[in-house]
């Protein structure tokens, strides 16, 4: 009965575990998809009207900052620590760093994380070796 109820429980964490990926998986999707093409826009349009692309600059920058503080939210350490089920916060971890292993935990191929944290893949290589090394020490 023990193994039986200890089996039950697992598969309950396994299952919330999956929810709340499922969930920031979701969130990062519509990130990306309101994003990336209003970036390309911008720089189609530069040449033609920059006054339009200087616009739309204008308000991806408003979106970034609304976007960051909702990733704060959404992707902060104590969130990590209740997906993970771990004992301890890590506080080596800042939200940044939270919202990049939550991208890898779903499974999001390095580039597409590079282009939604505006990086190149170089930098997010960089980015993710400093977060190994983090976790190490």
């Amino acid at each position: 009965m023990q193994n039986e109820a200890a089996a039950q429980s697992a598969q309950k964490q396994k299952e919330t575990m999956q929810q709340l990926l499922s969930i920031h998986a979701a969130f990062i999707r519509l990130y990306a998809d309101q994003k990336l093409p209003v970036i390309e826009l911008s720089s189609r349009l530069r040449s033609t009207n920059p006054k339009v692309a200087d616009n739309l600059d204008e308000q991806l920058d408003k979106n970034q900052k609304q976007i960051s503080r909702l990733t704060s939210e959404l992707f902060s350490p104590e969130k990590l620590k209740q997906l993970l089920n771990l004992h301890a916060t890590p506080d080596y971890l800042n939200d940044s760093d939270c919202l990049v292993l939550f991208m890898l935990a779903t499974k999001k191929k390095k580039k597409k994380i590079g282009d939604l944290l505006s990086t190149t893949g170089d930098s997010f290589k960089a980015r993710n070796y400093l977060l190994k090394k983090k976790k190490k020490k």
